[in-house]
């Protein structure tokens, strides 16, 4: 059993046994815990205090989004693998998919490449870290395994009693699992989705036909905007199994040190160099009001901080070994011959456009505080910022002065 927060239980140890808690408040937490997971989907006294709450309160939304997308939402987390399928069947095609896996090997390769540079890591952690990057295994797509569905929804009975039946039959096929081998081919997630994934305990990339569309994903354009938006993302997932979390598992996925204390004490000193530099931004409303939200956390950021910046580090060398080895044009039909006519210069300006492209965003007030208390990403200005301020790449791109706010003269980097 892995205990991911186990100051969690102290906290509410600490909190049950406070004095100023009653048995009424006890019990109003434990109600509001349950009715909150099923609320979306009771009555509109119940969906109208929910949004109020959770929505509009914590995360700013205005307005209600409509029915038709809870309902797809629900029955997409009731049976991921069978809406996957129909979402392949009218979205996806086997030659999106074998692309797809060329840019995860060649992305792969250039992590491999940059493992065997780096000067921080002493051989054994280096042989082992290339170990574990071998040991990958990629899930792209969806899951093809056959589902079976032991329990039956009763159309006489209310939505959420239906919910429930799916719900228990999940929790008794979970507990029915413990102390029995991992299923490595299970998907962790429904391919239809807009997201990618890594699994430390399976040590597997995840990249579902849901995110491979533009803008991050495209066959019929210039090969470099892929490799700056879903490119990126790939280095992302890979970089994850090397995070401040995810480098405790070894290739096996099961939890292992495999770090002699000097690298792994190296890694903890540039790993708070990363925390310092994303303290260090303030982040203002996107009303044009002006006013100070916060500051970004880098503590609480710092897995993804590390994702982010090693991720696009890798994505762009695999996407200069490619143009060396390729001829600097796609041979889509489709590409127009603009693209086809990039400069060099121009197409590596392209792949840091076409990252920063897939953090486009606009938030509330109430979303951005609240991101900036939990949210384990950096608010995207900063994603993206932070990255770039951090790439020699970048700067030798796109020309950026010494010692300016993308260029400075102290860069973080791990991988």
């Amino acid at each position: 059993m892995i205990v991911q927060t186990p100051v969690y239980f102290d906290r509410t140890e600490e909190f049950v046994s406070s004095d100023s808690v009653t048995l009424d408040t006890l019990q109003s937490v434990v109600a509001y815990r349950y009715i909150a997971r099923y609320a979306p989907e009771l009555s509109a006294p119940f969906v109208e205090a929910d949004f109020a709450f959770r929505r509009k309160t914590l995360s700013g939304q205005k307005t209600q989004r409509p029915r038709w997308k809870g309902c797809v939402n629900r029955v997409t987390n009731a049976f991921p693998g069978l809406v996957g399928k129909y979402y392949a069947f009218m979205r996806s095609d086997d030659a999106k998919i074998r692309l797809a896996q060329e840019m995860v090997t060649q992305i792969q390769d250039s992590f491999r490449e940059d493992l065997k540079r780096l000067n921080w890591l002493d051989e054994p952690t280096r042989e082992a870290a290339l170990d574990k990057l071998g040991s990958v295994t990629k899930h792209i797509g969806h899951s093809t395994l056959e589902e079976t569905f032991p329990f039956q929804l009763r159309s006489d009975a209310s939505f959420v009693e239906n919910l429930q039946v799916v719900s228990n039959y999940e929790l008794d096929r979970d507990i029915a699992r413990i102390g029995n081998s991992i299923n490595r081919d299970e998907w962790v997630t429904t391919g239809a989705v807009v997201n990618a994934f890594y699994v430390p305990r399976a040590n597997r990339i995840v990249l579902p036909d849901g995110i491979l569309q533009s803008p991050f994903f495209a066959q019929d354009r210039h090969f470099v905007r892929n490799f700056g938006s879903i490119g990126s993302i790939i280095g992302h997932e890979l970089t994850h199994g090397f995070d401040s979390s995810g480098r405790h598992y070894a290739g096996d996925g099961n939890l292992r040190d495999w770090w002699s204390n000097v690298t792994s004490n190296e890694f903890l000193k540039r790993s708070e160099g990363l925390v310092t530099q994303y303290n260090s931004y303030e982040v203002l409303s996107q009303t044009g009001s002006g006013k100070r939200l916060g500051y970004t956390n880098g503590k609480i950021t710092l897995r993804e901080n590390i994702a982010d910046n090693g991720g696009v580090k890798i994505a762009f060398a695999a996407y200069q070994k490619y143009t060396t080895d390729q001829e600097t044009q796609d041979d889509s039909s489709s590409m127009s011959q603009a693209e086809r006519n990039l400069s060099v210069n121009v197409a590596d300006k392209l792949f840091f456009i076409s990252f920063a492209q897939s953090f486009c965003s606009k938030r509330s007030d109430a979303s951005i505080i609240n991101g900036l208390a939990s949210n384990a990403h950096t608010i995207e200005q900063w994603r993206v910022n932070g990255v770039a301020s951090n790439s020699h790449e970048f700067a030798n791109v796109f020309s950026c002065p010494a010692d300016s706010a993308l260029n400075p003269k102290i860069k973080h980097q791990l991988w």
